[in-house]
């Protein structure tokens, strides 16, 4: 699954909505079978941090994400 965007306004960004979405999606990846992956630019330092934090890592020099396997399996069984 190939995120193209998500993005949390900035009054809304702290309260966990970014990591619900992003659950949402890693439980749909989970069920069909694949992974789920994303690209986000170098300079967008926040966004790296966030993703990080899920589990997921860089995997290339254009910033692909991706959440697959145990890191998948582990965000998708956490309690909300």
């Amino acid at each position: 699954m190939h995120l193209e965007d998500l993005y949390v306004t900035d009054r809304f960004r702290g309260h966990g909505i970014g990591e619900l979405l992003m659950r949402r999606l890693a439980i749909l990846a989970r069920e069909t079978g694949g992974r789920l992956e994303w690209w986000v630019l170098r300079s967008n330092t926040h966004a790296h941090r966030f993703y990080g934090r899920l589990g997921a890592r860089d995997v290339s020099e254009i910033a692909v994400w991706r959440l697959a396997d145990r890191p998948l399996d582990q965000f998708v069984n956490l309690k909300a």
